[in-house]
């Protein structure tokens, strides 16, 4: 079994988050949770985003919350927030961080 931590965890997202590999990216981050009580994903190397990917950290949110963890979005790139705004997603429905 492996071990839960309450420090916080980074994940780090590279490159196209969307529907081309979504899975990937949605594995990354339950791993994360499964492993560690907080945790914070950096998508600052994202290069692509779109609705899956914003999806996938609704739900992580959601899991979080309901499994009494904490999940954090750092470093939201214009190009994330304007699939967020795109989409009619309000920024305070995401934990971000360090977002201007």
């Amino acid at each position: 079994m492996a071990k839960r931590t309450n420090r916080k965890k980074k994940l780090e997202l590279k490159g196209e988050l969307s529907v081309q590999n979504i899975n990937e990216a949605k594995k990354l981050i339950e791993g994360e949770l499964d492993n560690s009580t907080n945790i914070i994903v950096d998508h600052s190397k994202g290069t692509e985003f779109d609705l899956s990917y914003v999806q996938v950290l609704l739900a992580a949110q959601k899991q979080a919350l309901k499994d009494k963890k904490n999940i954090e979005i750092k470093d939201s790139s214009e190009a994330f927030l304007e699939v967020l705004q795109l989409a009619g997603i309000d920024r305070s429905s995401l934990s971000l961080v360090g977002t201007q």
